[in-house]
C-alpha cells in the first residue's frame, strides 16, 4: 500500500497528507495473516516528513524475502528527496536460534542517524 497516507490536522488549513505508505504480507491464500504480518512495518511512520525525509517515503512499492525466508526487504523509493531507501527486517525467527546477535533493522542509512549523506546514490535515484 504505497499510497496509504498519514494525514495531519485534518480539515485545517494547516492539513498535511504524507504518503508514507504501508506493508501487509499476505498467506499463500491471498489472506491476511498476524504471525506473519508483523505490525510494525511501517518505518516511515514517525520520522521527519515533508519530502527532503521520510514524508514521501511510499514504503510498499517493492518487497522481498531472502533466499532462507528469514528476512524480509522493504523498498522505500520516495525518503530524501527520491534517493530512496531499504529495510531489512527479521522475519519469525529468534535471532538467537539464527545465531544473529544484532535483530536490526537494517537501513541502508543508519536508522537512527536520518542522514541522507549516508545513501550512496544521488537524489531522484528511487532506491528501492
Amino acid at each position: 500500500a504505497h499510497l496509504y497516507e498519514l494525514r495531519q490536522r485534518v480539515s485545517q488549513s494547516s492539513e498535511t497528507r504524507d504518503p508514507i505508505g504501508r506493508c501487509y504480507v499476505l498467506s499463500d491464500d491471498l489472506t491476511k495473516r498476524d504471525e506473519l504480518d508483523g505490525g510494525e512495518w511501517k518505518f516511515c511512520e514517525g520520522r521527519p516528513q515533508g519530502h527532503e525525509q521520510f514524508g514521501f517515503c511510499q514504503q510498499g512499492l517493492s518487497v522481498s524475502f531472502t533466499p532462507d525466508n528469514n528476512f524480509i526487504l522493504f523498498g522505500a523509493p520516495g525518503t530524501y528527496n527520491w534517493k530512496g531507501e531499504m529495510q531489512v527486517q527479521l522475519l519469525n525467527q529468534s535471532v538467537f536460534d539464527l545465531g544473529y546477535y544484532d535483530d536490526g533493522p537494517y537501513e541502508v542509512a543508519d536508522h537512527k542517524e536520518h542522514n541522507s549523506r549516508l545513501i550512496p546514490v544521488p537524489n531522484h535515484s528511487y532506491l528501492g
